[in-house]
This record gives structure tokens, sequence and C-alpha cells, in this order.
């Protein structure tokens, strides 16, 4: 047809793209001068600024769906386009993602769970990828003129297309919508300053208080820029923040960000080690600019990074301290948790009853007293002898603190001296057996432990490790969040406010990930907190999930496999044996993982197909999942499931190079291992890969 079309006029190939550009110049500058007619009036009025003098408000905290809708004026339904919303959840931690497809008219909604107005990201496929501001229970409106854009974007002169806006924002937060867009304060200053900050000549082999004030220095040139962009107060104080919370997360991930200016400087992969490079020091005067930025703000939750700096906060490096002891002691409580788990025989029942009688925290106040008194003997003459220096020091102070205090309870007490003890181990300055010679050693209890079979206390043994390593976990973390909360009260000079209340909300809400419902214990906690709407909002959200875990017990699809008894070197073929003749893939992953469970659910349509075609997908995680959360999470997940020991997995992980999860494993029909890889490459990348193999 082309053929013909040029040999009847006499048209080169030039000139019938002359043509086809005059055609199209045409029709642009014909949707030019219709523009009223396309976007509608109300649209195009809500972008017309107009300074009203007032500032922010709070935002409020109350849960509801944000209503999206829009229209590109242009579309074709070849475009096939779809929308996609990204959802940083500051309460749960969580991101949620939504997507729905662009319908032929070029029109679009959707609905977005909110429990605030806050950011939202906002992708269009294929030329959007912003942050735009949504409030829950209200309506934002977006148009986006295509034939503007793509009159703007040819860079013709021919098309003489006239300035003007393409993207327009009404309804709800329409003022900093269409500023934040039209100033180009995303793409222009905030990316700008990310540059400036991550050029990695600029901060090679910079201190951590030389980092901190060349991010601050960048942050304030990058704020002067906004001064000059005309913005209304509203929309100025916004786009302050965004840089604000910008420079908090440059500075938050400071010691990444100068380890890889190293490696770059001196042609070092991710992988390779590294040698010459000293790691700065971040104590408590560097996070001094979360108080000097303001962070505890209650209009921080505008922002979307706010939730990810809260979290963020829970890996603080506390003092440049090198190791981080913790311990627990099986207490009373914890016993009855296992004895209320029903997962005990009778015979296994009466095993934990006889050592629940003989925890710590069932000594007798004449046995706790001597306890304390010995400690605090022995550590006085530690602190006297000279052999301990500095936080070693610190630490037998505390200790000899807490023996002192008649308020302190034997748990603490013996807990800390234990921690005290490790320490002394760990820097050499006196091993358990030299710490246990200065004790005064009393008469060892006589303890008759009730007489069962070696399968038995075997079976017993297993189910108390799984219980125990759940209630360590619980009871660690709720130490940690302890102590973050006290360090950030010496930084922000507060034990108060909303880094504080989400700090405690994502804590409570930390299970929700891996369908781990609340425990009786963070029930309590979150009545203990001041605003209703958390207890009332991850109350629902609990619920939700105990819903969600019901409904998933009626699923099929998923199998579970039992461990087959046989060496190390034989378990993966053993493992795979029931396979043999199929294409597999293997997904080594864990729970608590969150790029395992993303590229699980991206991956999820091209697996359906391929499942139909004789994929057989394994998973292979261990002992690190939860038990609870790898049984609420797996029937989400169709294929076959194995969960081994620890020692098994990482026989596995060393025999194939997974230094990281997710990694993936193909074999072909043979068993041959035909691809490998640590980290999802992407859905086209494996189903091209496991269709070959078929």
């Amino acid at each position: 047809m082309n053929i013909f079309f040029r040999k009847f006029y006499g048209l080169t190939s030039l000139r019938y793209l002359l043509v086809f550009v005059l055609f199209f110049s045409i029709l642009t500058l014909y949707s030019q001068q219709n523009l009223e007619n396309r976007v509608p009036a109300e649209i195009i009025n809500e972008s017309i600024i107009k300074e009203d003098g007032k500032s922010l408000v709070i935002p409020e905290l109350k849960a509801g769906d944000a209503i999206v809708k829009g229209k590109f004026l242009g579309y074709v339904p070849e475009m096939k386009w779809k929308i996609e919303m990204y959802v940083n959840n500051p309460v749960t931690g969580e991101q949620e993602e939504l997507e729905t497809p662009v319908k032929e008219d070029g029109s679009f909604e959707l609905k977005v769970p909110l429990i605030t107005t806050m950011q939202v990201l906002l992708r269009i496929n294929p030329f959007y990828n912003k942050y735009i501001l949504l409030s829950p229970g209200k309506e934002t409106t977006v148009y986006v003129d295509l034939y503007q854009k793509n009159c703007q974007e040819t860079g013709n002169e021919a098309l003489r297309c006239p300035a003007g806006k393409y993207m327009y924002f009404g309804g709800a937060n329409a003022e900093i919508n269409n500023q934040m867009e039209d100033n180009n304060i995303q793409e222009g200053i905030r990316r700008a300053f990310l540059d400036q900050v991550q050029d990695s000549k600029e901060i090679l082999d910079m201190s951590a208080e030389q980092y901190k004030t060349h991010v601050i220095e960048k942050m304030n040139d990058a704020i002067e820029q906004l001064s000059q962009k005309n913005l209304t107060e509203k929309a100025y104080e916004f786009a302050v923040m965004d840089i604000h919370f910008t420079a908090i997360y440059m500075l938050m991930f400071a010691d990444s960000n100068l380890e890889s200016a190293y490696r770059r400087a001196h042609n070092l992969n991710y992988e390779d080690d590294i040698t010459g490079y000293t790691k700065p020091v971040f104590d408590k005067a560097y996070y001094s600019f979360l108080k000097d930025i303001p962070f505890n703000n209650p209009l921080s939750l505008y922002n979307e990074n706010f939730g990810n700096m809260v979290n963020s906060c829970k890996f603080l490096n506390f003092n440049g301290e090198k190791i981080r002891i913790q311990i627990n002691v099986p207490t009373e409580k914890f016993f009855q948790e296992l004895i209320d788990s029903e997962i005990l025989s009778p015979e296994e029942t009466e095993i934990a009853k006889f050592w629940q009688k003989r925890t710590v925290d069932n000594w007798s106040d004449e046995k706790q007293l001597k306890y304390k008194d010995e400690t605090v003997r022995v550590t006085r003459e530690l602190i006297e002898s000279g052999k301990l220096k500095e936080k070693n020091l610190e630490r037998a102070k505390e200790l000899l603190s807490l023996c002192l205090d008649p308020k302190s309870d034997i748990i603490s007490v013996f807990e800390n001296r234990e921690i005290f003890i490790r320490y002394l181990n760990h820097y050499k300055i006196f091993s358990q057996e030299e710490f246990n010679d200065l004790i005064k050693q009393e008469e060892p209890e006589t303890i008759e432990e009730p007489e069962y079979s070696e399968e038995i206390k075997e079976s017993y043994n297993g189910k108390y490790n799984e219980v125990w390593k759940q209630f360590f976990e619980r009871s660690n973390t709720q130490k940690q969040m302890e102590e973050i909360k006290s360090y950030l009260t010496d930084i922000l000079g507060t034990s108060q406010g909303i880094v504080f209340d989400i700090l405690t909300a994502q804590f409570l809400c930390s299970g929700f990930e891996e369908k781990i419902p609340l425990t009786t214990d963070k029930f309590e906690d979150i009545a203990q907190m001041d605003n209703p709407f958390y207890f009332n909002y991850i109350n629902q959200k609990n619920n939700e999930l105990l819903a969600q875990i019901e409904k998933n017990k009626d699923k099929e699809g998923y199998t579970i496999r039992d461990i087959p008894e046989t060496e190390e070197e034989k378990l993966f073929p053993e493992l795979l044996k029931p396979f043999t003749g199929k294409v597999i893939l293997v997904d080594f992953w864990a729970t608590w993982c969150g790029p395992c469970r993303t590229a699980m659910k991206r991956f999820e349509p091209v697996k359906e197909r391929l499942k139909e075609k004789g994929v057989v997908f394994v998973y292979l995680t261990d002992e690190s999942s939860p038990l609870p959360a790898w049984q609420n999470m797996i029937p989400d997940i169709p294929g076959e499931h194995f969960r081994l020991k620890s020692s098994q997995f990482s026989y596995l992980k060393k025999k194939f190079g997974v230094n990281g999860v997710p990694s993936y494993l193909i074999l072909n029909k043979e068993g041959e291992q035909i691809y490998f890889k640590v980290g999802f490459e992407g859905s086209e990348k494996l189903e091209k890969i496991l269709s070959d193999a078929l």
C-alpha cells in the first residue's frame, strides 16, 4: 500500500514522512484550538492557582477509600495501558499495590485505601511515575491531554506546538497536585538534589559528620530553589517537606551511600570484598538531624516516605556498637503459652508443667535475694579490678544499679547478668568459666524429671523449640523497641509525638506481612495508645487477616511435603525425586522476605500459564520462617512446599551459591541445571527460560 502510494504520487520516503508530519501537525493545532472542548471547564478552572494565604492543616487519621478518576484524551484501545498505585501504609509498614486497566474510551477509576491524607505513587504505563496527594473519602481527578503531550515531546519546530500543560488535577488536593506537577518539583528539584548528594566523587572518603553537612547544604540549596517557584503557601510547605524527607532518606542510608562511593571509586562490585575502607561512626550526635529537620511532626504524615523512615529508626547504629547481645530465659508465661498452644501430647504437657514450676520467676524470695547479693558482690569486684573499660564498665554499673534496686524483677537481673557475662566473654576479659569461679556455688538442686521415652522427649523438644523461637523473637523485639524509643527520646528531646505512635503501631502490626494475627499482649498494648484510631484500625486489619486465614483452609493447589530422611549430599535429589521428568523451578525464599513476596505476586499470572503446561514449582525455606507464618502464607502460593531444617537449608545455599533470598534455580526435564540467579530478574525472563525448557 505504501509502495503504491509513493509510486502514484512520485513521493520519496522523506516526502512521505513530511506529509505524515504535516497531517499530525494540523491535527495537533486543531486539538489546541479546541482545548476547552476536551478538558472539562471545571478541571481547567481548578488548575488555575489561587493563593489563600493558608498553611497546611494537620492531616487527620481516618481510614477510608480515596477515589481516583481520570481520562486520557487521545487514547486508543490498542495502547492497553494500566494504572498502578503504590501506597506505603505508615501504620502497618506494608506497601499496598493496586492496579486497574484503562478502558477503551481512555477513562479509569480506582479505589485507594488510605489511613490519612498522604502521597501515593501513581504509575501510568508508560510515561508517568510520580507521587500525588490523595485523601480518604474524597475524589481526585486526573485528565491527561495526550495530543498536547505528544506535540510537546516531538521537538519538531514544524509543529509550532504552543507551550501548555497536558496534565490537569481536580478534586481533592488539586492545588498541591497541580503545582507539584507544573513546577516539575519531583523530577526537577528533588531529582537534582538526589543526584548531587549521590555524586560519588563529592562524598568519597567523607566522615559521617562531613556527609551530614554536605547533605544539609544541598537540602538548603534545593529549598532556596523552591522559593523561586512562586508556589502558594500550602504548596511551598508541602514541597519543603518533600525535600526534608529526601534529605532524611539520604542521611539514614549514609553508611550504604558512602560505601557505594568507595566501591565505585575502586571499581568494586557489591559482591567483592572491600579493603582499605574505614566505616564511618554514626552516633547520637550524627542522628541529631532527626530533630533539626522536623521529623516528629504530625504534618509528616503527608509524605509517602514517613512510614519507611520511622521503620528505619529500628536499624540506627546505637552508639557505634558493633555487637548487640540479647538473651531471654523461659518464664512461667512462656511455658503457659506452650501448654495453651495445644500442640503437646498429654505426656509432653506433663514435661512442660514440670519445668514451668522451676522457671527463674518461680524462685523463692530467699533464692532471688541470694542471687542478687552474689551478683552485686562479683560485679563490684570486677569494677574495682580495673579490667573493665568504657562500655563494659558502663554495663557493670548498670547491672549493679539493677541488683540494688528493690523494685527490680529477678528476670531482668538474670537476663542482664547473662548478657554482661557474654560481653565479657566476647571481649576476652573473662570467660563464662572464669566468671562462674567468682560466684559462690550453692548446693545443686536435685531435680527428678519425669521419665519418658527418648521419642517423646525428642518430640517435646521439637515443639518446644518452635514455640520458643516465636516467644524469643517477640520478647527481643519488645526489648529492641524499648531501646529504640529510649534512643530516639535522647535525640528528639521528647518521648511523645507522631514518630513514637507510628513506631509503636508498626511494631504491633509487624506480623501482618507474614499473616501472623495479633497476640493478647499486643492487643493490650494497642488499648493503651492515646488515639483510639490505632486500636480501631489495627483491630479491623487483624479481623481481616483472621478471616483470610480461615478462608485459606479451604484452598487447594499447594502441597506440604515431608523432608526425606537422608544425608545432606543426597537431600536435593531426594526432594525433587517425585517430579522426575518435569521442568522444575526451585524458589529459595522466606516468609519474612518482602522481595520474595513481591516477586511471587508479580510472577503469579505467568505461573498459572506454565503450571498448565506441566512446570513444577518447588518452594524451599527453613526454620527462620516461623511455622505459623509459613502455614498461613503457603495456601496463597500454589506449588510444592518444603520447610527444611536450618542446617539443611544452609547446606543447599552453600551448594548452589544462594547468598540471598529470593533465589531461583531451574532444572530441565533431564534434571540438569539451566538457570540460577540470586534476585528476581522479572517474569518475562523466567517465562522464556521455562517455556524453552518445555
